[in-house]
């Protein structure tokens, strides 16, 4: 059901295999955003602020992220703390940065404690607009995220993404508008 609902809320495009009996899976949510491919790489690189991003109004509540050691944007090897509070409990998670190309990709390994496996964004301009996706192949390895699943069989990581990207795509595109609407205001008050 909740496959169905979140298909016809988002413009989010999903390829996704069921979680397997013992907590692995991999999907890749991908959508179009209507804004520069740099602006979309550096506002994924901000961890700290993306956490606010994502999980405005989502499941899990409290979702937020900080990276671990650095200021602003992650680097090869920035570690990236995940927490969020699922029914059974808060949880959390890690991400190591494995490799950064400049508005293209950003690969992560999930280096536990709940999750283990591999994350990749990549970001496509394509003749619609720049296509982000972010694809994953992970594991389970928390008790609190294998009772959840247990409970409700879907997966809450491919849920999470699809509507966090919606709402990326959201704010970039207004980002966006109210910029350009900025810089009209100011032609038009260029002296002629």
């Amino acid at each position: 059901k909740l496959e169905r609902e979140h298909e016809l809320e988002t413009d989010t495009q999903t390829e996704a295999t069921p979680a397997s009996t013992n907590g692995s899976w991999n999907a890749k949510d991908s959508i179009v955003i209507h804004a520069p491919a740099e602006r979309i790489y550096n506002t994924i690189r901000d961890y700290n602020n993306l956490g606010k991003v994502f999980g405005a109004g989502s499941l899990p509540r409290g979702y937020s992220t900080r990276i671990l050691g650095a200021e602003q944007l992650v680097e090869e090897g920035s570690v990236v703390e995940h927490r969020m509070l699922y029914p059974a409990g808060p949880l959390r998670f890690r991400r190591r940065v494995e490799a950064l190309e400049p508005n293209r990709r950003i690969a992560e390994r999930y280096i536990g404690p709940n999750y283990k496996g591999t994350g990749t964004w990549e970001i496509e301009e394509v003749p619609e607009g720049v296509n982000l996706s972010y694809s994953y192949d992970i594991a389970d390895t928390g008790w609190q995220t294998k009772l959840v699943y247990q409970l409700i069989r879907n997966p809450l990581h491919h849920h999470f993404y699809s509507h966090a990207l919606e709402r990326l795509k959201r704010k970039l595109e207004s980002e966006g508008e109210t910029r350009q609407s900025g810089e009209a205001s100011k032609l038009e008050n260029v002296p002629g």
